[in-house]
């Protein structure tokens, strides 16, 4: 039987979790696995519960000073971009800086979820792809690259990622979820139809608004000040870990996404609704591998 434990954080008001699993709480895997968390992320045990398989640990937690910086490698966008200048751009920052950049990689058969971190060259190389024509293919699109706010100026960072992905992921989702209801009710019969399509939408929007929520309420907050006050320390480390494992959660979606839609990949044939379904579902695609990448790989390194 496998179980779980979940390890509440109080970090200021908001509590942040984080899940363990293994075999057995009273054996030894699980714990010791609980324990090498604790430990590794200077945490306090002051209470353990039990209940329906599940253990609930709540700790307290002091920075332990630990810092795992990574160098931002997403140029500022605005000036005139070459091939060249694109081969050693990682996959995250291209779907960032060019809308549209996920078609290019789907028609050359290039996981841009998964391989966020890496390289074109590298990724291209390991496939054997010809890393300069999909360069040169990005370099067309009609929309980038983007403008993006100096990487180091804090405000102006949050302040695009909010205005950019959390507001447009709330606008978005729930015309999107109306649209795969109606496709699914009119199409259920068809055997390419994208049928638990809404139902997935429904949970990506209510698990992205809690996670944007945790992020506005207090790790933003706490990145502002930090920033102001000049102290960069590393106090949100471990609140920064929950949000990257909440962010594998939501790459585990858009996987489950590309299951649903084939890739997005319409059928012959299809009305305007499945259309625009389909567009829509493969910009929310885009548009949560740009955020996800921007706060993992920019954002979130200056404060850990």
């Amino acid at each position: 039987m496998v179980d779980v434990c979940q390890i509440l954080v109080r970090f200021g008001f908001l509590q942040l979790s984080t899940m363990v699993h293994g075999i057995g709480w009273q054996g030894k895997i699980l714990k010791e696995k609980v324990w090498n968390f604790c430990r590794n992320w200077n945490l306090t045990i002051v209470n353990v519960t039990s209940c329906a398989g599940i253990t609930l640990l709540m700790v307290d937690w002091q920075p332990s000073g630990k810092e795992n910086r990574m160098q931002p490698d997403l140029r500022n966008a605005g000036t005139p971009v070459t091939p060249d200048d694109l081969l050693n751009q990682t996959i995250g920052a291209l779907v960032a800086c060019f809308p549209g950049a996920t078609l290019v990689f789907r028609h050359h058969h290039i996981g841009f979820c998964c391989h966020a971190g890496q390289t074109l060259a590298e990724l291209a190389n390991k496939k054997d792809i010809n890393a300069h024509l999909v360069a040169e293919e990005l370099c067309k699109l009609p929309k980038g690259p983007i403008n993006l706010p100096d990487l180091h100026d804090t405000d102006a960072f949050i302040n695009f990622i909010l205005d950019r992905y959390h507001q447009v992921h709330r606008d978005e989702l729930p015309e999107l979820i109306v649209l795969a209801r109606k496709v699914e009710a009119v199409h259920g019969d068809h055997p390419e139809a994208p049928v638990g399509l809404a139902d997935e939408l429904c949970a990506i929007a209510e698990n992205l608004d809690l996670h944007m929520k945790k992020e506005e309420a207090v790790l933003f907050p706490a990145m502002r000040e930090m920033r102001k006050n000049g102290a960069i320390s590393a106090a949100l480390a471990l609140p920064i870990h929950c949000m990257r494992e909440e962010h594998d959660d939501h790459a585990e979606a858009v996987h489950r996404l590309h299951k649903l839609t084939n890739n997005c990949q319409l059928p012959q044939g299809v009305c305007g609704s499945w259309r625009a379904l389909y567009s829509g579902t493969g910009k929310l695609i885009e548009d949560l591998v740009a955020h996800m990448y921007l706060e993992n790989a920019i954002l979130f390194p200056q404060f850990e």
